[in-house]
């Protein structure tokens, strides 16, 4: 019954819209009144959390150094669009972020963080000794009633560029940016558990919601004015237009055409025209069917879910019923573009509201109870803090990973007082700091603006760990890094960094050819493929888990798994498409693929040393035959071929490679031989490349996929949560993200306990177990992770200037303050 209120509501809008313009003027701007925060005066006597730093910043050393005065990088991206240490969303702008401000939390080369580097924290490396600075020491402590401590202690003598002492007031004010209601950036501080936080959020919404709400779920529109509900029906009737079409462009998109003619009725032959792709789309997204005759056969006429029907003659459905239905299975327009995110609303809404975007959506009002503050959040001292969380995880120090933000710069000192819950900006609206421009600077260098064709670094001389010796830092954007190992021989760059691919090797060979002018370092850039097999699909019989299902996985697995190290045989440290995988997930002491993969049904090994290619290929095929069999497949003998399924099932699959540009040429061939290999043996192997990501993600969810190649990102500590029963996409209440689909009682018994176990030792011990169920279950065949190359002059810096053993974890910035060019080298 809610759900026909709520149609019914979206489809008044339209009308309401032309009622309230009949009925009003011109409007006004949009206005963001802002409010006042009065202080009490008088010499009343200050709380000690209340005190503010008073020390003076040292005189800056300025080292003494004779090289060149200007480093330059290369990048890849568009060019920095922000430096703030909130809102920095690509890789370039993270970039400038870590030059610019110092992390309350860092990591070391491994992905560990590093608590205890105060005073510098020596940790080991691939068997060298590395020294770590951080701003402040981290004490974790689990309390009798679960929930968790983490106790910072900040060095006392950090400064900002401009002198200003960093304290726990700067710290606090970042985390309050983060936390605040109408935060919009990409940091993820406020998933942590923090207690108080639902409380803090309780009660807040966007005045967009506040009207969409009134109107869709006819709740109270008590506090709106008629100006603003007539502003937001004029613009979202835009919004909704556009909304809508960019779902049927995207519907209309070449790789959705299968889908289109599968659903559209007896009118295939009209979804070039408008009016018939939007009632296809009707039927796709679930809210009308195609009716059919006593024959059988489509009559044309569509039946809309509430029961109203379109002839698609005479009469057709309109763009704001899709919209109307669409929106009555969300609570916000914002819940929207989760849901449906093919259309864009977010898009379409700033588009259409413009300057007014901000007032509608970004800012937060208290629309009912809602706490001052974050009770877990306690200031300690004026160098201290502690943040306790409800419940502990291995995995949530990580959150803690922020940008420490100078208060006085990208808030309001005045307007900060901890012991009376005022943190410096107006709770619900970020968007003043969002828009800040300042060159108030915590890290090693500080943002300039634009020099030419770059974006320009100036050296802090009151940086914590010492003026750095080259004065500036220009990045450039150069879009591809084509020619990018010339350029830096040619002295136009200084450093770069890349993903490693043989192409980026050949060009590197050829801007070597005279002398070694360019030197690389390679390093894990944390990205994995792998290829996925789906167990509801791939299974004989009822049980994805009995030993016939796991078997027919298994001959998938292995000629795939063989195949892929076919491929690269040699010297993988020369190529973009190592296997080794496995090792990287799990330690170093991991049983090799081979140990499971290649294996016979008897457990005896596949291949003997001395085998021939042919000798190899005939022996590969016989236990990929076996597997077959074991599963329940009828061999004809005298073909040596597969001639029935069990239960009449079967000798026909599909895979799916993701075209991503990096691993797709790769998985091609892995996949083409592993067609010829099934199809001597009877089986038929179909393909299909999805170049689009959502579409994919829809065919994994959806459960479409048979097998597949994707990637993911590793972390330091493995995300194993993707093999929970529970997280299957079948599931309602998990994350989805289990596409193999694997239910596992003894993974889930590690998984709830893995996240809570502190022992690092036990908890990799878990994972390895874990792993080696993945594989033994026959779901994933690892193949390979992506390097990355960082590039630079072989002959312009002095010796040992690198920062060693770069890794995705710990990038070029976090030692920029150290770099030196030889003296000879000048500008």
């Amino acid at each position: 019954m809610r759900q026909n209120n709520r149609i019914c509501a979206m489809l008044l809008i339209v009308a309401m819209l032309l009622i309230s313009l009949c009925s009003c003027g011109i409007f006004s701007e949009f206005t963001n009144e802002k409010q006042q925060t009065n202080f009490p005066s008088g010499g009343g006597q200050i709380d000690s959390l209340d005190l503010v730093s008073t020390k003076t910043a040292p005189a800056p050393i300025i080292p003494a150094y004779s090289g060149k005065n200007t480093l330059t990088a290369a990048v890849y991206e568009q060019p920095v669009g922000a430096v703030s240490p909130f809102y920095a969303e690509t890789e370039v702008e993270r970039l400038a972020a870590d030059l610019s401000h110092v992390k309350l939390l860092t990591f070391d080369r491994s992905g560990t963080p590093v608590v205890d580097g105060r005073e510098g924290a020596h940790i080991t490396y691939l068997g060298t000794e590395y020294t770590y600075n951080t701003i402040a020491d981290v004490d974790l402590t689990i309390n009798e009633d679960g929930t968790v401590d983490y106790d910072f202690t900040l060095r006392e003598d950090v400064f900002f560029s401009d002198g200003t002492n960093l304290s726990a007031d700067d710290v606090i004010f970042s985390m309050y940016v983060l936390l605040d209601p109408s935060y919009t950036g990409n940091s993820e501080f406020s998933r942590l558990p923090i207690i108080g936080l639902d409380s803090y959020h309780a009660g807040m919404s966007c005045l967009g919601d506040m009207i969409y709400d009134s109107i869709v779920n006819q709740s109270s529109s008590e506090g709106i004015s008629d100006t603003d509900k007539q502003r937001f029906l004029e613009r979202i009737a835009t919004a909704q237009q556009t909304y809508i079409t960019g779902l049927l462009r995207n519907l209309a998109d070449d790789k959705n055409q299968n889908a289109l003619s599968i659903n559209a009725g007896k009118w295939v032959d009209k979804l070039s025209e408008e009016r018939y792709l939007l009632a296809t789309a009707m039927v796709i997204y679930g809210y009308a069917v195609w009716e059919k005759g006593e024959d059988g056969e489509y009559t044309g006429t569509l039946i809309m879910a509430d029961g109203v029907r379109y002839d698609c003659v005479g009469n057709f459905p309109e763009w704001d019923e899709l919209f109307a239905y669409i929106s009555a299975e969300a609570d916000s327009l914002l819940e929207i573009d989760k849901k449906h995110p093919e259309g864009d609303l977010n898009a379409a809404l700033k588009s259409a509201f413009g300057s007014g975007y901000e007032y509608f959506f970004e800012i937060k009002s208290e629309n009912g109870k809602s706490a001052s503050a974050v009770s877990g959040i306690t200031k300690t001292g004026m160098y201290s803090l502690k943040v306790k969380l409800d419940r502990y995880d291995v995995t949530d120090i990580n959150g803690f990973s922020i940008y420490v933000a100078p208060l006085h710069a990208y808030g309001n000192r005045e307007s900060y007082k901890y012991t009376e819950h005022k943190f410096g900006f107006i709770k619900g609206n970020t968007g003043e700091i969002k828009n800040k421009k300042t060159r108030v600077s915590s890290g090693a260098y500080i943002y300039r603006g634009e020099n030419g064709d770059a974006c320009r670094f100036e050296r802090n001389k009151l940086y914590y760990l010492g003026c750095p010796y080259i004065t500036y830092i220009d990045i450039i954007c150069i879009g591809s890094d084509e020619n990018v190992a010339v350029g830096i021989a040619e002295g136009k760059y200084d450093i770069a960094s890349s993903e490693l691919s043989t192409a980026l090797l050949s060009r590197l060979s050829a801007a070597n050819k005279k002398e070694t002018a360019v030197s690389l370092s390679k390093y894990s850039n944390g990205k994995y493929a792998y290829i996925g097999l789906n167990c509801d699909s791939l299974r004989v019989g009822e049980q994805p888990s009995s030993a016939r299902s796991i078997s027919l996985r298994r001959a998938f697995c292995t000629v795939l798994s063989y195949y892929s190290d076919v491929m690269y045989e040699g010297d993988v440290s020369e190529l973009s498409y190592p296997v080794s995988a496995p090792i990287r997930i799990v330690g170093d002491d991991f049983a090799d693929v081979d140990a499971i993969y290649g294996k016979d049904p008897l457990g005896e090994n596949i291949f003997t040393e001395g085998m021939s290619e042919k000798e190899k290929t005939e022996r590969l095929r016989s236990v990929v035959l076996a597997y077959f069999v074991e599963a329940g497949y009828t061999l004809d003998k005298k073909e040596s071929k597969i001639e029935a399924s069990p239960d009449d099932g079967e000798l026909a699959f599909s895979f799916a490679i993701f075209s991503d540009g990096v691993y797709s040429d790769y998985v091609g061939e892995i996949v083409k031989n592993t067609q010829k290999l099934l199809s001597d043996i009877g089986i038929t192997l179909t393909v299909e490349h999805v170049s689009d990501l959502q579409t994919m993600y829809t065919m994994l969810n959806d459960g479409n996929a048979q097998m597949w190649s994707f990637t993911r990102t590793l972390d330091a500590e493995p995300n194993m949560t993707l093999f929970y029963s529970k997280n299957s996409p079948k599931y309602r209440e998990g994350t989805g993200e289990n596409y193999s689909r694997i239910s596992d009682k003894e993974i889930d018994a590690l998984l709830g306990e893995i996240g809570a176990c502190v022992d690092t030792v036990a908890r990799m011990d878990m994972y390895r177990v874990i792993f080696e169920k993945v594989l033994a279950n026959a779901v994933e065949v690892p193949l390979c992770i992506s390097y990355g190359a960082f590039l630079s002059s072989a002959v312009r810096f002095e010796d040992d200037f690198l920062p060693r053993d770069i890794t995705s974890y710990y990038s070029w910035t976090e030692e920029a303050h150290s770099f030196k060019f030889a003296p000879t080298v000048v500008d």
